[in-house]
């Protein structure tokens, strides 16, 4: 059976682009696309099983988060996000008209939010009036002299209209994550991910210690945000995008450094270790003894009590200046950071060197 794709219409906005590339990213056979007039009706047509995906912009690089769909996803807890993908965003003005007759300019929010400063100085006197879409904007500028729309190059063929100024954009690079929703989860799949938590009570640190348990498990955050709970005032709910990074970052240096070929049980040194994000990687997944060390006893306290007993890892607070081994006393060394970190990197490489069987 196809599945129905509902998206931001109507057709030609930048969400429809996306409405195709997620839709075939996410393998569905002749999806029948359901262009909806705002983002709103596009989340409760999902929310109420009316499609099956709904296509939505999540978060722009000039104007942050999307609310709309911020709101929904805590609103909606049934939803997930399974797909995403970032498309770059150049605007055009475009019209009926010419240039100087201009006194009405017409977009969705964040377009004319995303050209504001080039509105200001070429139409300073125009009127930004807002619309639910792009593609809706450029609709009601046919036929009029003096309203223009922004929108996609794509648009200008719409009732035989004309490219008044491209790109219009403030920001050259300007770009926007949109996201495929659906109610099938694929945690399991997935290296990046996404979540949204309310705190059980607003006292100093609360958040910190959220934050901490984030990064207590390797996961790399790449943003954070709140927005009004609409509980009450002053409470907020904070989204959090993070991925598993740290597992793939390790993975591929091994892989790139060969270590991998080493047999199981060989004896590696985990320099700047940290909390043990990288040694618990390597004992796990490729069954090396692991020493970790570090010069901080904060990290190490907690370092041991987050690895589990079962895998062969120890932590100690020592100076990789002066390494209290053996001679040959490890079959590699990992330090990815620490010797940028080192007043005596020609010290340190011979450290390094001298516990190299």
């Amino acid at each position: 059976m196809s599945k129905q794709v509902a998206y931001l219409g109507p057709k030609g906005t930048y969400a429809e682009k996306a409405a195709h590339i997620l839709s075939k990213l996410a393998n569905f056979q002749t999806p029948i696309f359901v262009p909806c007039n705002g983002l709103h009706s596009v989340i409760k047509l999902l929310a109420y099983n009316n499609c099956d995906a709904a296509i939505v912009p999540i978060e722009n690089s000039v104007e942050g988060g999307v609310t709309t769909t911020l709101d929904a996803l805590w609103k909606f807890p049934e939803i997930f996000i399974n797909k995403a993908i970032v498309l770059p965003i150049k605007h055009a003005l475009i019209s009926d008209g010419e240039l100087s007759n201009i006194s009405e300019v017409l977009s969705h929010p964040q377009a004319l939010a995303q050209c504001s400063e080039w509105l200001s100085e070429n139409l300073p006197n125009a009127i930004p009036l807002p619309t639910n879409s792009t593609s809706e904007a450029v609709n009601m500028v046919k036929g009029s002299k003096f309203r223009a729309a922004i929108g996609s190059k794509s648009l200008i063929q719409i009732g035989g209209l004309k490219e008044l100024a491209f790109p219009i954009n403030d920001v050259p690079g300007n770009c926007t994550r949109f996201v495929l929703l659906s109610k099938e989860a694929n945690s399991n799949q997935a290296n990046i991910a996404s979540f949204a938590f309310s705190l059980i009570s607003n006292k100093p640190g609360a958040l910190l210690k959220a934050l901490n348990n984030i990064a207590d498990f390797g996961f790399n955050m790449s943003k954070i945000e709140s927005r009004p709970s609409k509980r009450e005032l002053g409470e907020y709910i904070i989204y959090i995008d993070f991925r598993k990074a740290k597992v793939q970052f390790v993975h591929e240096l091994v892989k790139w450094s060969g270590i991998d070929k080493l047999p199981k049980g060989s004896r590696i040194l985990d320099v700047g270790s940290g909390i043990g994000g990288s040694s618990r990687i390597l004992a796990e997944y490729y069954d090396f003894n692991v020493t970790g060390i570090t010069i901080s006893p904060g990290q190490v306290k907690r370092a041991r009590e987050l690895t589990p007993s079962s895998l062969n890892c120890n932590f100690q607070v020592m100076d990789a200046l002066d390494l209290k081994f053996e001679d040959g006393s490890f079959d590699a060394v990992w330090s990815v950071e620490a010797g940028a970190h080192m007043n005596d990197k020609i010290m340190f490489a011979d450290e390094m060197l001298r516990v190299l069987r």
